[in-house]
């Protein structure tokens, strides 16, 4: 009876070393202080790791998540993809897992922005300083985007701004075409409407925040209207003036939650301006810079969850 309790001691305790020999020796430490001990299937993935426990079943743990890992450097690295349909063939973690999936094919943004002018736009030989003739304003923007590769986006843009003009700069011309100084001006702006196309790529940051930076080029059409001037004794008037030009744009956007964003640009161009009046046609070329301020949304968010 002795030596059956001895030889049954035995092969409790050699039963019970294979199966601490068989249990996985890798670990991942997670970044909420808890661990995850298993079989690392795949260390150095860009997105996300598997992780085998005693069970058989496989764990899909983001990298965002992962605080560090330790692995056997003794045995070989598994082929996750085999493992995986030998397991589990219907893996629903793994489908839980690519719930956060790929940017969308298609994107359409919507922002409103503040535009400041910047250098002389605006100015005339009467007065170079500062941002001239153009002041503030406020205006609108549409892009469209189309994916042309995992992170980078092709797009058509469409933007409508409206400057407000700084009729000072106009005082000297009044005083000597009217030998007066004028009482007061009518309200004018720059008017701009532009389209044109581009690329935009994101990078993403953590899971809240993401950069994206962008280039483009638009045809640039602006305006400025007719602006009457109250002198004293009658109204004097400028006439309204139309111009187009060229206007590289370059972005840099912080984007939150995939859906809302901040957008900082700055656009250059020459604008070619014309006006036709009884004493004949006028034009001139306009140096056109200025920065834009916007807030946006992305319609529908930015990652699709199918």
């Amino acid at each position: 009876m002795q030596f059956q309790k001895i030889t049954l001691l035995f092969f409790i305790l050699i039963a019970t070393n294979t199966y601490a020999q068989s249990l996985p020796k890798d670990t991942v430490y997670l970044v909420d202080g808890t661990f995850i001990a298993g079989e690392i299937l795949n260390p150095g993935s860009e997105n996300s790791i598997q992780v085998k426990n005693i069970d058989g079943a496989i764990i899909y743990i983001k990298n965002q998540r992962i605080e560090k890992l330790i692995i056997d450097p003794n045995r070989p690295i598994s082929n996750p993809k085999a493992q995986d349909e030998k397991i589990n063939p219907i893996n629903h973690s793994k489908k839980a897992a690519n719930s956060d999936a790929t940017y969308r094919n298609r994107l359409i943004a919507i922002n409103m922005f503040l535009g400041v002018p910047v250098g002389v736009f605006g100015s005339s030989s009467a007065n170079k300083s500062g941002a001239g003739g153009a002041n503030s304003g406020f205006g609108t923007e549409l892009n469209y985007l189309k994916k042309i590769d995992p992170n980078l986006y092709w797009s058509l843009n469409f933007k409508y701004l409206r400057y407000r003009f700084n009729t000072i700069i106009l005082v000297p011309s009044v005083i000597e075409q009217a030998n007066q100084f004028p009482l007061s001006f009518s309200k004018a702006y720059w008017e701009s409407l532009s389209f044109g196309g581009g690329l935009n790529w994101f990078y993403p940051i953590n899971d809240d925040f993401k950069v994206s930076l962008g280039a483009s080029i638009h045809l640039q059409s602006m305006k400025i209207p007719a602006i009457d001037v109250l002198l004293n004794g009658g109204i004097g008037t400028f006439e309204e003036q139309r111009g187009v030009g060229i206007s590289p744009n370059f972005t840099a956007s912080m984007i939150f939650k995939e859906r809302f964003f901040f957008k900082f640009d700055f656009s250059t161009a020459k604008i070619s301006f014309f006006s036709t009046s009884a004493s004949g046609q006028v034009t001139f070329v306009q140096q056109i810079r200025a920065l834009g301020f916007g807030l946006g949304v992305f319609l529908p968010k930015m990652r699709s969850n199918n």
